[in-house]
């Protein structure tokens, strides 16, 4: 498994295989991704060259959960085909990434099957009713300009793994507690009323504001400073 940790632990880059994912390495990966949560790291980025399941789809729905509970910030970076499961992989991440070389396709009802790793779910809360019954009723592959426009990447970049990292080194220098804290407002908020949504946020404030971290936010910003956060 090809897994990169920055010098101060905040960032971890897990790279794709090349030849595309197996069971195999499905349950590898799911068992790093879970044990992500447990530790001081702040942002993970998945990059990959090419985001597909070879040799069955076993595994699958069990590693694209498992991005989808790190609490912390999720970034992908792909860099070629996003095809079935493996876009459906890049939408259990939080930010997304691409090449201009980059496909994306949810072609599974071709196969006489749907999408089963929450792919029917999570592209029309991210992309619209619209966009998902095109991509997934008729099986159309789309080219990184057109997952721009629709809103299923955030950017398109030449190398979009240095792109990730800078942008994980950004999400990293913040507050890891408000980060966190943020990431499950727009995820959780995103499945309630907006009212009830309200109330959550609310009380996700009320809880960061008895951290240190806050504390520590304050102070930076009095004595005009950087701050330093501890994640407490």
């Amino acid at each position: 498994m090809n897994l990169e940790i920055s010098d101060d632990g905040a960032v971890a880059l897990l790279r794709l295989p090349d030849g595309g994912l197996d069971e195999g390495s499905c349950s590898r990966y799911e068992r790093e991704i879970r044990g992500f949560s447990e530790d001081d790291l702040r942002v993970l980025v998945i990059a990959g060259r090419r985001w597909e399941w070879e040799g069955g789809l076993a595994g699958a729905g069990g590693l694209v959960e498992s991005c989808a509970a790190v609490p912390q910030p999720v970034i992908a970076a792909i860099d070629g085909p996003a095809r079935e499961e493996g876009i459906e992989l890049a939408l259990a991440c939080d930010i997304r990434f691409a090449s201009p070389a980059s496909v994306f396709r949810m072609g599974q009802v071709a196969q006489g099957r749907i999408p089963s790793a929450g792919g029917t779910q999570r592209l029309p809360r991210l992309a619209g009713m619209a966009v998902t019954a095109r991509l997934i009723l008729l099986g159309e592959e789309v080219d990184a300009e057109r997952a721009l426009d629709d809103g299923i990447i955030g950017a398109i970049a030449n190398d979009p793994t240095t792109h990730a990292l800078a942008a994980a080194a950004a999400i990293a220098a913040r507050g890891p507690l408000s980060e966190r804290l943020a990431k499950e407002a727009i995820g959780r908020g995103a499945e309630m009323p907006l009212e009830q949504a309200l109330r959550f946020e609310t009380d996700l404030t009320v809880i960061l504001q008895s951290t240190e971290d806050r504390a520590e936010g304050v102070r930076a910003f009095l004595e005009k400073r950087a701050p330093r956060f501890e994640g407490s």
